[in-house]
C-alpha cells in the first residue's frame, strides 16, 4: 500500500499542476481581454517560479534525512493555498482598480500573473526535488530515480490535461475546480501519513501526528463546504468581486472561452472572454450605422450579405432596411447568442429572429472556406486585431478567402483603430499594414477616417468614384431610416479634407509589412498601440524589437558560441556547463515549439481554449515515454556522453521537419480532408516533441551528478535549467519572436540555437 501511496502522490503532482494551469489561463484570459498571446507569459511565470521552487528545495531537500513529512507539509499547504488563488484572481484586480474589459498593458500582464502565481509555483517546484527523496523510499539514490519522478509528474500531468479539457472546463467552474483538487491532495497526504510512515523518534512522530490532524481538519472544512453548498456561494461572491459595477445576470464558460452578460445603469453589457462584444439596448450608433450604411449604400444592388461577428449588437437591425435576400451571420461561440436570447427582452433581440437571418453557429472563416455562395457585401464587425483569434480575420489569407466569395461589385468592409487628429508610429504602421494586405487581393479601396477608420475593398472602382450626393440619394430612394446616418453626416464623413490629412499621416512605405496567418505583424502592431497610451515606456521598449531581423538573432548566437567556446578553451567553464547550457536550450525548445503549435491552431481555427489541455497532455504523454525511456537507459549504464549528442542532433534535425512543415502548411491545408486531419498531426508532432524533451532529462541529470549523495541537489539544479530554457522561450517566443519575425524565422532561429549548443556539447569531450 505504501507504493501505491508514493505513486499516487507524484502522479497526482501533475495532475494538480496541469489542471491549475489551464483553468488558471482560462480565468486570466478573461481579466487580460482575451490575449491569447498572454498565454505564453502566464506559462512562462508559472515556469520561473516553479524552477526557483525546485532549485531552494533541492539544496534544501539535499541536507535532510527526513522522506516523508516534508512531502506531506507541500500537500497541506496546496491544499490551503488552491481555493485562495483561484479567488483572489477574481477579486485581486478589481482591489488593484482594473477590471475586464478595460485595455490592459503588457507589463500589468507580466506582474498581475507573476504575482498571483507566486505560491503555486514555488509549492509545485519544491514537490519535484522533495517528490526525489519521496521516491527514494522505494527505490536505490541515482539518476534514474530522478527520471522516474520526471516520468510520473508527466504521467500526471496526461491525465490532468484530459481531466481539465473534457470534466473541468465543460462542468466545473474555477473554484469547484480548485476544491476538488485540494481534496485529491488532503487524500493523498492521508494515504501516505498512514500507509507509508515508518515510526522513528517521538520528534517526528509528533510532527507527523501534527500534519495528519491538519489535513483532517481540512478534511472535514471541505466536506461541510460541499453539503452546505457553500462552494456555489463562493464561486458567486468571487464573480461579484471581478466585476464589482456590474449586477451579473448570467456567467457562463464553453469550450470556446467565457461569456458574461453583465447589466448596469440600464445597459446590457456582453463579453466574450473579457471583450466587449455587444452593448445593449443602446449601442455605439454612430460606428453601427457606418459599418452598416457606407457599404449598403455603394454597392449599387446588395442582396445577399455575409456578417461576421457582432450581429447581437444592433447592425442586423440596420441591414435589414434594405431590400435583401439573406444575412448570413456567423458567431463562433453559441453561447453568445443562447445568453443574449435567454437574458434580454424580445424589444431588443427580434432581428435575430428573422427570417431574413441565417444564425450559424459555426467560425466564420471557416464557414467562408466551407461554403460556395458568393455575396454582395461582407461585413467584418469585429474588434481590432488585439489577438490572435481576432488576428486571423485581418491576414492576407483570409482576405484571399473574402475575395473569392464576394460578386463582381462585392464590397468588403472592417473597422480599425482610427483618429481624427493625431497618428502614432504604430498606429500608422497597424493601418499601412492592414491595407497592404487586404490591396493584395483587391484592385481598389476607400479609407473613411475618423475615431474609428472605416476601411472598404472592392474590385470595381465604383467605390473610389461614388461621392457623397450619390449616398444621400440612393439613402432617400432606398427609404431608409436611421439616428444618425444623413445627408449632412455622409458629406462630413466622405470630407476630402480628411482624407487627405489621413493620407499624409500614413506616410507610406514601400517596406510595409503583410499580415500573415503565420506572421501576424497586425497583432504586434496593435499590441504596441494599445501600450503606447497605457504604459509609454514600455511600449518604446516593445516597438524597439523590430529592429531585430532574423539575421540579428542569427548573428546573436554565433557570437555567444564563440565566447563559450573560447572560455572552455582557457578552461574557464567546467566541461560540465555544457550540459546545463543543452539543456537549457531543450527546454527552450520544448516551450518554444509548444507555443508555436498552440498558437498556430489558434490562428487556424480560433478555439484554443478548448484544445489547450489536448495539447499539453500530447506534450506530456511524449515527455512521460522520454522520461522513462531515459531512465531505463541510465539504469542500464547506456553511455549517455554519446547518447545525449545523438539526441541534440536529433532535436535539431527535428526543427529541420517542422520548418518544412510549416513552409507547405498553407498549400496543404487547401484540401478539406487535411484540414479536419490537422488538429491531429499537431497533437503528435506536440507529443514527439515532449519525447525528445523526456528522454534528455535523466541523462542530463546522470552526466551532471559527481557525487551520488547529491542527487536530489542534482535534480532540483537540472529540473530548475529545463524550467528556466522553458521561461525563456514562453517570454521569447509569445512577446517577440512570433509576432515580429514570423514563425518560420521563429523555428529557424531555434535551430540555429540548437545546433550552436550540440556542436557546444560536442567539442567538450565530456
Amino acid at each position: 500500500m505504501n507504493k501505491i501511496s508514493i505513486l499516487f502522490a507524484l502522479i497526482l503532482l501533475g495532475i494538480t499542476a496541469v489542471i491549475t494551469q489551464v483553468v488558471l489561463i482560462r480565468e486570466l484570459i478573461v481579466l487580460f481581454s482575451g490575449n491569447e498571446l498572454s498565454i505564453g507569459i502566464i506559462l512562462a511565470n508559472w515556469l520561473v517560479l516553479e524552477a526557483t521552487g525546485s532549485y531552494l528545495a533541492g539544496r534544501w531537500a539535499t541536507k535532510q534525512n527526513e522522506h516523508l513529512p516534508p512531502y506531506v507539509f507541500l500537500q497541506w499547504l496546496l491544499a490551503i493555498v488552491l481555493p485562495f488563488l483561484f479567488y483572489l484572481t477574481r477579486a485581486l484586480p478589481s482591489q488593484l482598480n482594473f477590471i475586464p474589459g478595460e485595455a490592459i498593458s503588457i507589463t500589468t500582464i507580466f506582474y498581475l500573473s507573476f504575482l498571483l502565481l507566486i505560491p503555486i509555483g514555488l509549492i509545485n517546484g519544491a514537490q519535484f526535488s522533495v517528490g526525489c527523496n519521496l521516491l527514494s523510499i522505494l527505490r536505490k539514490k541515482d539518476a534514474s530515480l530522478i527520471g522516474r519522478v520526471y516520468s510520473l509528474e508527466a504521467v500526471g500531468s496526461i491525465i490532468g490535461g484530459v481531466v481539465a479539457t473534457y470534466v473541468c472546463l465543460k462542468y466545473l467552474n474555477s473554484i469547484q475546480t480548485a476544491f476538488f483538487l485540494s481534496l485529491l491532495n488532503v487524500i493523498s497526504a492521508l494515504l501516505l501519513s498512514y500507509f507509508t510512515w515508518d515510526k522513528k523518534s517521538e520528534v517526528q512522530n509528533k510532527k507527523m501526528q501534527l500534519l495528519k490532524s491538519a489535513h483532517l481538519g481540512i478534511l472535514l472544512f471541505l466536506l461541510i463546504l460541499l453539503i452546505t453548498g457553500q462552494i456555489g456561494k463562493i464561486h458567486r461572491e468571487s464573480i461579484e468581486k471581478l466585476w464589482p459595477d456590474y449586477r451579473i445576470v448570467s456567467y457562463e464558460n464553453s469550450i470556446f472561452g467565457n461569456v458574461s452578460f453583465l447589466e448596469r445603469s440600464d445597459q446590457w453589457h456582453l463579453f466574450s472572454n473579457g471583450v466587449t462584444v455587444a452593448t445593449l439596448p443602446t449601442p455605439d450608433i454612430s460606428q453601427i450605422e457606418d459599418l452598416a450604411h457606407f457599404p449598403m449604400l455603394l454597392h449599387p444592388e446588395p442582396k445577399d450579405v455575409f456578417l461576421l461577428g457582432g450581429g447581437v449588437g444592433g447592425i442586423i437591425n440596420e441591414l435589414i432596411k434594405y431590400n435583401i435576400t439573406s444575412i448570413d451571420y456567423a458567431e463562433l461561440d453559441p453561447l453568445l447568442i443562447q445568453t443574449v436570447l435567454s437574458y434580454a427582452p424580445d424589444s431588443i433581440i427580434s432581428h435575430l429572429k428573422s427570417a431574413l437571418v441565417n444564425t450559424k453557429n459555426v467560425d466564420g472563416r471557416f464557414f467562408l472556406r466551407m461554403n460556395q455562395k458568393i455575396y454582395d457585401v461582407i461585413i467584418l464587425n469585429l474588434p481590432d486585431p488585439s489577438t490572435l483569434v481576432l488576428n486571423r480575420y485581418y491576414t492576407y489569407e483570409f482576405f484571399e478567402l473574402c475575395h473569392s466569395r464576394l460578386k463582381e461589385n462585392g464590397i468588403l468592409v472592417f473597422q480599425i483603430p482610427g483618429s481624427s487628429s493625431y497618428m502614432n508610429e504604430a498606429l500608422i504602421k497597424l493601418t499601412n499594414s492592414l491595407i497592404t494586405s487586404a490591396s493584395k487581393s483587391f484592385r481598389y479601396h476607400r479609407v473613411l477616417p475618423f475615431e474609428h477608420t472605416l476601411l472598404l475593398f472592392s474590385d470595381k472602382d465604383d467605390i473610389e468614384k461614388v461621392n457623397a450626393n450619390i449616398l444621400s440619394d440612393r439613402l432617400a430612394l432606398r427609404g431608409i431610416k436611421t439616428r444618425l446616418f444623413s445627408d449632412l453626416y455622409i458629406k462630413y464623413k466622405l470630407d476630402s479634407t480628411r482624407v487627405m490629412w489621413f493620407n499624409e499621416e500614413r506616410k507610406v512605405e514601400e517596406s510595409i509589412q503583410i499580415n500573415r496567418d503565420l506572421e501576424p505583424i497586425a497583432l504586434y502592431y496593435d499590441l504596441v498601440y494599445l501600450n503606447s497610451s497605457l504604459s509609454p515606456s514600455i511600449a518604446k521598449t516593445y516597438a524597439w524589437f523590430e529592429n531585430f531581423s532574423t539575421a540579428f538573432w542569427m548573428i546573436l548566437i554565433i557570437i555567444l558560441y564563440g565566447i563559450v567556446s573560447l572560455l572552455r578553451h582557457k578552461n574557464i567553464l567546467h566541461p560540465r556547463s555544457t550540459i546545463i547550457m543543452s539543456v537549457f536550450s531543450t527546454g527552450l525548445f520544448g516551450m518554444g515549439l509548444t507555443i508555436i503549435f498552440l498558437l498556430t491552431f489558434q490562428s487556424f481555427y480560433g478555439y484554443i481554449y478548448y484544445w489547450i489541455g489536448l495539447i499539453i497532455s500530447a506534450f506530456m504523454l511524449g515527455l512521460s515515454g522520454g522520461g522513462l525511456w531515459g531512465s531505463k537507459d541510465v539504469s542500464k549504464n547506456r553511455d549517455s556522453a554519446t547518447f545525449f549528442f545523438y539526441l541534440e542532433e536529433t532535436i535539431t534535425l527535428y526543427l529541420l521537419l517542422i520548418i518544412v512543415c510549416i513552409i507547405y502548411i498553407q498549400s496543404l491545408l487547401k484540401f478539406e480532408i487535411l484540414y479536419l486531419l490537422f488538429p491531429y498531426i499537431i497533437l503528435f508532432l506536440t507529443f514527439v516533441c515532449g519525447v525528445l524533451v523526456g528522454v534528455q532529462f535523466p541523462h542530463a541529470n546522470k552526466l551532471y551528478l559527481i557525487k551520488p549523495g547529491r542527487f536530489t541537489q542534482t535534480a532540483g539544479a537540472i529540473y530548475a535549467t529545463d524550467l528556466l530554457g522553458a521561461w525563456a522561450g514562453g517570454i521569447l517566443f509569445t512577446l517577440i519572436l512570433i509576432p515580429i519575425v514570423g514563425t518560420i524565422e521563429t523555428v529557424f532561429i531555434l535551430f540555429i540555437m540548437k545546433l550552436a549548443t550540440t556542436l557546444n556539447f560536442k567539442q567538450s569531450k565530456i
